[in-house]
């Protein structure tokens, strides 16, 4: 991979000479009527256009706080007009315009959900390269208007559990990574809580270009002051972040350092389309969209839920005795459980099995 300049998009810094080679064998093109279906597809991240000429049309693509938009024009007259006008309405820093040259798109590879380049100004492999994979191009070509998606290469895997899958063995079928040559993005926090207490990061999974993650965003200032947990996805690619769910309930934050708990990070597992999580510390499983955060189901059987596992449209989730505390435990207990199969469409129980685990 080619080494590149650092920038900085809406407070995420992306670092040149990142370790990741994705290879492009084709992308899809469809006719431009299509692309009003296929924008509303996206649900945030970063946006790029190129030879930007009104501010109009630059805040009607930031949809939502979950995007970012990153302008870059030819003509310097025409980025300070923009940025006055953006600045004149609130919005510069959450849409930003920057100077190119006209050929190399001033950004790494990998970081850009839809580029918006009506005027052809850059070459279709330099559109590919900025582009993530699943990322968008709106461009034109001498027979109209042109919409080309990137594909996903197939040598890309997902991490959806705490141990890589629901077989738990930690190892992914993943040949594009590699030994890392540099930093893809940078977002806040930079330093975690305290370090002689419970990890402020609880548990993370990837699945369909998005992160999912549990961590403490209290004040580092004292870890006697209030935590506040919660669920955060962002791009995987870019780290823009997409949404975030509070967790009003969590594990005490003065648990000894690598004290665990064990079960913290086995609470969390994605798909593409769904996150499984618990929400409280007592709570039970619940079906989150993964593109917007909203809850489409609950699983009020689980409530006590400590792990979860997600297999072929199957939860199995491993329900304690109400024992927990605050999870400020030393020892967990050899107490009954309660491991539940529970259908994921339905939320019917298939089947349950109670022991001492």
């Amino acid at each position: 991979m080619t080494e590149r300049k650092m920038t900085a998009l809406g407070g995420i810094r992306f670092v040149m000479g990142v370790g990741i080679a994705l290879v492009v064998a084709a992308a899809t093109a469809v006719a431009g009527e299509d692309r009003a279906t296929w924008l509303e597809d996206v649900p945030g991240g970063v946006v790029v256009v190129l030879d930007a000429n009104s501010a109009d049309a630059l805040i009607g693509l930031r949809r939502s706080d979950a995007f970012f938009v990153q302008a870059f024009c030819r003509d310097s007259a025409r980025v300070t007009r923009l940025r006055r006008e953006l600045d004149g309405r609130g919005l510069y820093g959450k849409i930003c315009v920057d100077r190119w040259d006209g050929h190399e798109i001033p950004v790494i590879d990998n970081v850009v959900n839809v580029l918006v380049d009506e005027h052809g100004a850059a070459t279709e492999a330099e559109r590919l390269r900025v582009l993530v994979p699943g990322g968008i191009a709106l461009t034109t070509s001498p027979q109209g208007p042109r919409t080309i998606r990137k594909p996903r290469p197939d040598a890309i895997d997902d991490w959806t559990h705490y141990l890589h899958g629901p077989d738990n063995n930690a190892v992914a079928e993943d040949t594009v990574v590699g030994p890392p040559g540099g930093v893809q993005w940078q977002a806040d926090p930079k330093w975690t809580r305290h370090h002689d207490h419970m990890s402020s990061f609880s548990a993370m999974v990837s699945a369909g270009g998005r992160i999912f993650y549990i961590l403490d965003e209290g004040s580092r200032a004292s870890i006697f002051l209030p935590s506040h947990w919660a669920l955060i996805c962002r791009d995987a690619f870019n780290g823009k972040l997409l949404w975030k769910r509070a967790i009003p309930d969590w594990y005490t934050r003065f648990k000894g350092l690598k004290d665990g708990p064990a079960d913290a990070p086995r609470r969390l597992a994605a798909t593409e389309d769904d996150v499984f999580v618990t929400l409280d510390l007592h709570g039970p499983v619940v079906r989150l969209d993964a593109r917007t955060g909203d809850i489409k189901a609950t699983y009020a059987q689980t409530t006590g839920a400590e792990e979860i596992l997600l297999d072929d449209g199957v939860l199995f989730v491993l329900i304690g005795p109400g024992s927990i505390g605050d999870g400020g435990r030393l020892v967990r207990p050899a107490e009954k459980r309660v491991l539940a199969a529970v259908s994921v469409d339905s939320g019917e129980t298939l089947w349950t099995h109670e022991d001492v685990v």
